[in-house]
């Protein structure tokens, strides 16, 4: 699945799943957006599935409620189950694939699509 590359940088852009951006490298991340049908996303889940390492699962349940743990008793297969059926509001998936870690963040649009949020993790620039 190919991401196609907006220009969506902000001042409140931080590293991904909650952490800050780092004081060596104030700069935000790259982030992109990009719109999946229920096709395309069972590919997404499967995707991520086969060839990426998942670190963190955090999912969104009610609008009040944002979870401030990850979400260990559900797997990515339940998760992504739970949130194409309507019964999560958004779900936010820490990954790491071939070396970078990527953070996505999935809610629902009103047209019925599947709307992502892609932050690439920036490696700090005294890690490497």
């Amino acid at each position: 699945m190919t991401f196609e590359k907006a220009d969506m940088t902000s001042p409140e852009s931080a590293r991904p799943c909650g952490g800050g951006p780092h004081p060596a490298d104030p700069t935000p991340p790259p982030v992109r957006e990009l719109q999946l049908s229920r096709s395309e996303f069972e590919e997404y889940v499967g995707e991520l599935e086969a060839h990426s390492e998942l670190l963190e699962l955090r999912s969104k349940r009610a609008p009040t409620t944002i979870s401030s743990t990850p979400d260990r008793s559900q797997t990515l297969t339940e998760l992504s189950a739970d949130f194409k059926a309507g019964t999560l509001r958004a779900l936010q998936l820490l990954y790491r694939v071939q070396g970078s870690e990527y953070c996505d963040t999935l809610t629902h649009a009103s047209d019925g699509a599947i709307r992502v949020i892609r932050v690439s993790a920036k490696v700090p620039p005294d890690a490497g």
